[in-house]
């Protein structure tokens, strides 16, 4: 296990189903969890705003849209909006930029979670959750070349299991569970001793 102090972002990705999963995690998360996190799930357009209100409300953290270019800051969960794609960019800042598609996907995971382990190599931890297809896995392991931290949901537990499925068939997570034990695994990297 990493030392608790080598972590400087979780990336989280999710896709079909997603919306509980997340909610789930982020309910779980007290209010002086050490690091920013980023969130990316596939979502229509019309929707930028009432996601953050939703994934926040049982949440102690602040829970936002991303807006051109943001620096990321401890206490935020920062959301990629609708059909934009959202990167890591030099000193922890986020950037937008309308890309084309990757797995079908605009927001992608893959760009998210590549970008994260190419600025902040092996000081990231990432989460990939339900979802219909592949996108992720690559991102994924690009976070694990680079010696991150990698949790997969279990794909029997996930609602879409296509998403996980294809990266633990990528390579081997650090760390393969259910959705119900992911928060307090999540929390045991950071030294807490259990949920909140």
């Amino acid at each position: 296990m990493k030392q608790v102090s080598n972590f400087e972002v979780v990336v989280i990705g999710a896709s079909a189903g997603g919306i509980e999963a997340l909610i789930h995690i982020f309910s779980a998360l007290p209010a002086d969890f050490p690091v920013p996190i980023i969130a990316i799930i596939h979502r229509q357009q019309g929707v930028k705003g009432r996601l953050c209100e939703v994934l926040g409300r049982d949440c102690a953290l602040t829970v936002t849209d991303v807006e051109a270019h943001t620096s990321m800051q401890q206490g935020n969960i920062y959301l990629a909006p609708p059909d934009v794609h959202l990167r890591v960019a030099e000193q922890h800042s986020l950037c937008l930029f309308h890309g084309p598609k990757v797995c079908f996907s605009r927001p992608s995971i893959d760009v998210l979670f590549e970008s994260a382990a190419q600025h902040i190599k092996d000081k990231v931890l990432g989460i990939l959750l339900t979802g219909s297809n592949t996108d992720g896995a690559n991102g994924l392991n690009a976070i694990h070349v680079q010696g991150g931290y990698c949790i997969v949901q279990c794909p029997k537990d996930a609602k879409f299991y296509a998403m996980p499925e294809a990266a633990i068939k990528a390579f081997v997570p650090d760390h393969v569970c259910e959705l119900t034990q992911i928060p307090a695994h999540l929390l045991a990297q950071f030294g807490y001793s259990g949920e909140r």
